[in-house]
């Protein structure tokens, strides 16, 4: 049972596979729905030459890992800022970063697109990302993750000499890796499956991911 289901689920792929390989001058309508008379990889050729696959490609992998660089760092600083540090009006300021949540991102596009064209950085790899360095999400996951890490191993740290970013590489980073993994693959999914700002934002192959 379990298997007819699988071939059921998987079929879809295994005819667009199959279609894939039939000779282009054969559809499907000449009755043989399966196979044709020979397998061929010219459509494969073809879709490869329409455009420079490959460079986009790794302009994609750019865009994802730049990304996420800079949000790994932005949403540390900023989780044990919110975690751990008492300044006036921290709840007030954690909320309105969180109200970007219930934005949706379409909303921001032509005012993102206006201060791209103002620093003048209009089809470049920075900005495609700018935009995406910071990420409320992370910084929530993050925040939450850092309160629930014991006090008390900060201070023993910081009795023994350590200082802030010690802190953080010693006790706390190594202590959230699940939740830095969780928030990559999040963030990896969702940016390489982009496409309305960089399509707004760049203008040639050679940065258009």
């Amino acid at each position: 049972m379990t298997i007819l289901v699988s071939l059921l689920w998987l079929s879809p792929l295994i005819f667009a596979i199959l279609l894939s390989i039939r000779p282009p001058n054969e559809p499907i309508t000449n009755g043989n729905i399966f196979f044709g008379s020979g397998i061929t990889l010219d459509n494969y050729r073809a879709a490869w030459s329409v455009a420079p696959w490959l460079t986009h490609y790794l302009n994609s992998i750019i865009f994802v890992v730049g990304v996420l660089i800079v949000q790994l760092v932005t949403i540390t600083m900023a989780g044990y800022a919110f975690a751990r540090m008492r300044f006036r009006g921290r709840e007030t300021l954690l909320l309105i970063i969180l109200l970007q949540l219930m934005i949706p991102s379409g909303v921001l596009i032509v005012q993102n697109f206006a201060t791209i064209r103002a620093l003048n950085l209009f089809d470049t790899h920075i900005a495609l990302m700018l935009p995406y360095w910071g990420s409320a999400f992370g910084l929530l996951l993050i925040r939450q993750t850092f309160r629930e890490i014991p006090y008390e191993l900060e201070e023993a740290a910081r009795i023994d000499g350590a200082s802030l970013w010690q802190v953080l590489r010693h006790v706390y980073i190594p202590l959230s890796i699940p939740a830095y993994i969780a928030f990559a693959l999040v963030s990896i999914s969702s940016h390489w499956n982009e496409f309305l700002w960089p399509f707004i934002i760049t203008r040639s192959e050679s940065v258009r991911p």
